[in-house]
Order: C-alpha cells, then sequence, then structure tokens
C-alpha cells in the first residue's frame, strides 16, 4: 500500500510498483480538478473586485500565487477575455512602466462593473462559465522577417491568380504587375542581406 501523510494525503515517492503509483495519478486528478475550480472562484473573484471597486491587488496576487509556466500564462489570457479593467502589460519605458504587470483601465471597467450592478448574479454565472484554464495562450513571439511575409503574401496571390475559380471570385483582388513589382523589392532585399549579413535583423528601420 502507499504510505499516507498525517492529513490523509498520500506521500509521494518516486516507485516502480504499479498500484502506488495508480494511487499517485489518482490522487493527483482529485486535488488538480479541485484546485482548477477553486481557482476558477479567485479568478472571477479578482477580476470583479479589479472592475467593481478599482482594486487590482488581487489580479497580480493570483498571477504571482500561480507562478511561471502554463497556469500564470493562461490566466492572463482569461483576464483578458474577461474585462478591459485591468490587463497585462509588458515593461514600457515610454509609456512609464518600469516593469511588467496589471495596469487597471479605468474606462474599461464600465462594462463590466455596470453589468454586475444591474445583476450581479447573472454576471457572476457567465463569469464562471468562462474557464481559465480553457482560455486560448498566445503562442510567444519569436520575431518576425518583413521579406519572409511579403514571400509569403506573393505566393498566395500567385496561386490564386493561377486558379480560375478563385480568381474570378467577386471579390478576389490581385494585379499581376503590382504582385512583380513586389517580387523585385523581395529580391533585392535577399540580395542586400546576403551581401551584408552583419546587419542586425532585430533592427526596425
Amino acid at each position: 500500500m502507499t504510505k499516507q501523510q498525517a492529513n490523509g494525503q498520500i506521500a509521494f515517492e518516486v516507485t516502480l510498483d504499479s498500484d502506488k503509483l495508480n494511487a499517485m495519478i489518482g490522487d493527483i486528478g482529485t486535488r488538480s480538478k479541485r484546485l482548477i475550480g477553486d481557482i476558477q472562484l479567485a479568478a472571477v473573484s479578482a477580476v470583479l473586485r479589479s472592475a467593481v471597486h478599482g482594486d487590482i491587488t488581487g489580479v497580480q496576487k493570483l498571477d504571482d500565487a500561480l507562478g511561471a509556466g502554463w497556469y500564470m500564462a493562461t490566466f492572463r489570457k482569461f483576464v483578458q477575455n474577461c474585462t478591459d479593467a485591468v490587463q497585462y502589460k509588458l515593461a514600457d519605458k515610454t509609456a512609464g512602466r518600469e516593469a511588467a504587470g496589471y495596469v487597471y483601465n479605468k474606462d474599461g471597467a464600465k462594462a463590466l462593473k455596470a453589468e454586475y450592478e444591474a445583476d450581479s448574479a447573472k454576471c457572476v454565472a457567465r463569469l464562471l462559465e468562462t474557464k481559465w484554464e480553457a482560455a486560448k495562450r498566445e503562442p510567444p513571439f519569436e520575431g518576425f522577417d518583413d521579406v519572409a511575409a511579403l514571400a509569403r503574401i506573393v505566393k498566395k496571390a500567385r496561386e490564386v491568380a493561377a486558379d480560375p475559380d478563385k480568381s474570378n471570385h467577386p471579390k478576389t483582388k490581385v494585379d499581376l504587375e503590382f504582385i512583380s513589382a513586389i517580387e523585385g523589392i523581395i529580391e533585392g532585399q535577399k540580395l542586400a542581406r546576403s551581401a551584408n549579413p552583419t546587419v542586425e535583423v532585430g533592427t526596425v528601420h
């Protein structure tokens, strides 16, 4: 049998025993469901408090408590989906933000505050239906190559122009002379980059 702690929870340990492993997995499943539900209640509470009272400390504290990784990233997306009252912003010294964190938006809070004051029970029920753990996260930014992006557009335009059904569609607008001009620019940029590979890629001109 698997060891039990004084509080009744399973004492986890590395094991090759199938029964012990299954017991640990079952215990994780039970506690995980309870934790996800508890986070949902705390998340909705924090979001509502930020909108109704203008207090974003609960949102920030819950974010800190979730730590780095999937939980934190998904929670931030949940907050973004729920309200404009508070949004997570990256550090931006030009905007007066020395560090990343949540920023309160009084104008953005009006809609959720009005919804809550009109029918608090209905508002809470709607937010509880928006499951925090199911929030779709945006992939991390991995850079942007303007030449590669233009090349993809040109390739797509050529494919559409070559397809009679697509090219004759009433909403299709493809100017092959314009596309040829863009192709010339792309080739010129490729040659310039290959001739001067020391130019910093991460520079915006």
